[in-house]
C-alpha cells in the first residue's frame, strides 16, 4: 500500500500528454478516412477516441488521488515558474476529448460537455499562472522554457473546438470564444519575445527542453484556423464562404461601373470617353 501511495504522490502531470498525441492520432485517422473512404481508419479512429477517454479517466482519477494525498505539492507544482505551465495539459487534453467525442464517435452533447468543462478548467489555470508569473519572486529569465506557451495553446484551441462542434450543431458564443483567441495571441507575442531574449542573450534552454522547442510554432498555427472559425469559415463552409465573397466582388464591381459613368455624365462626356 505504501509504495501505491508512494507512485501516486510523484506521479507527473505529463501523463496528460498521452491523451494529446491519442486525440492527434485518432482525429488524423477519422480526416484521412473520410478523406480516402477507408473504412478501416474510421474504425481505428473510434477505438483510438474510446480508448483515450478510458485512459484519461484513469490518469485524472490518479490525479485526483494525488491531488487527496499530496495537495500542497501539486499546488507548489502549480505555482513553480518551469512546472506550472505544463498543468494546463491537463485542460487541453480535456477539450481534445471534445473532438473526439464531437467529431470522431458523432456525439456532439458529450462533446460540447468536455469542450466547456476543459474552457473552465482552462480559464482557471490561465489565471493562476499569469499571477504567478506576475507575482512570484523566483521567476527569472532562466525560468523561461516552451513549456510556458502551453497555455497560449489551450486559448486559441478553444475557439477552434468550438468551430468544429459548431459544425456538428452545438452552439457555441463567438464573442466569448473570441476572447480566447485575443489572450491566446497576445501571451504568445510576449513569450515569443521573452524567448528571443533569453535565446540571444543568456544561456540556451537545457538540451531536455531543446525538443519542446516546436511548441513555438503551435500558437500561430491555430490561430488563423481559430480566427475563420471566428467568422464562419470553418473547412466544411469554404464553399459558402468563397460563394459571398465572389458575389461582394461582383456588388463592388458593379457599383464602381455606376459611380464612373455617373461621374463621366455630369461631366459632360460620354461613358468610356475618360481618356483621350
Amino acid at each position: 500500500m505504501a509504495s501505491i501511495r508512494e507512485r501516486v504522490r510523484g506521479m507527473s502531470v505529463a501523463w496528460f500528454s498521452f491523451n494529446l498525441a491519442t486525440s492527434a492520432i485518432a482525429l488524423a485517422s477519422h480526416a484521412l478516412g473520410s478523406a480516402a473512404g477507408i473504412d478501416a481508419l474510421h474504425y481505428m479512429a473510434r477505438v483510438l477516441a474510446y480508448m483515450n477517454t478510458v485512459i484519461y479517466f484513469a490518469i485524472a482519477i490518479a490525479f485526483l488521488a494525488k491531488i487527496a494525498i499530496a495537495g500542497r505539492e501539486v499546488w507548489h507544482s502549480l505555482r513553480h515558474p518551469v512546472k506550472g505551465p505544463f498543468m494546463t495539459a491537463i485542460s487541453i487534453s480535456t477539450m481534445l476529448l471534445a473532438l473526439d467525442w464531437g467529431i470522431v464517435l458523432d456525439n456532439p452533447g458529450i462533446g460540447s460537455l468536455f469542450l466547456y468543462t476543459g474552457m473552465v478548467l482552462h480559464t482557471l489555470l490561465f489565471i493562476a499562472i499569469i499571477y504567478n508569473f506576475l507575482m512570484h519572486e523566483g521567476v527569472e529569465i532562466h525560468s523561461m522554457n516552451p513549456g510556458w506557451y502551453m497555455p497560449a495553446v489551450g486559448n486559441v484551441l478553444v475557439l477552434y473546438i468550438g468551430g468544429l462542434l459548431e459544425a456538428e450543431g452545438v452552439a457555441v458564443l463567438h464573442s466569448l470564444l473570441g476572447i480566447y483567441l485575443g489572450t491566446g495571441v497576445v501571451f504568445w507575442l510576449a513569450l515569443f519575445t521573452i524567448w528571443l531574449y533569453r535565446s540571444i542573450f543568456h544561456n540556451p534552454p537545457p538540451a531536455r527542453l531543446i525538443a519542446a522547442t516546436w511548441i513555438n510554432l503551435a500558437p500561430p498555427a491555430v490561430a488563423p484556423m481559430s480566427y475563420e472559425a471566428l467568422l464562419g469559415m470553418m473547412p466544411h463552409q469554404y464553399h459558402e464562404a468563397l460563394t459571398k465573397v465572389t458575389d461582394e466582388l461582383r456588388h463592388w464591381q458593379a457599383t464602381l461601373g455606376r459611380s464612373s459613368i455617373c461621374s463621366t455624365t455630369r461631366s459632360g462626356g460620354s461613358p468610356g470617353s475618360s481618356y483621350p
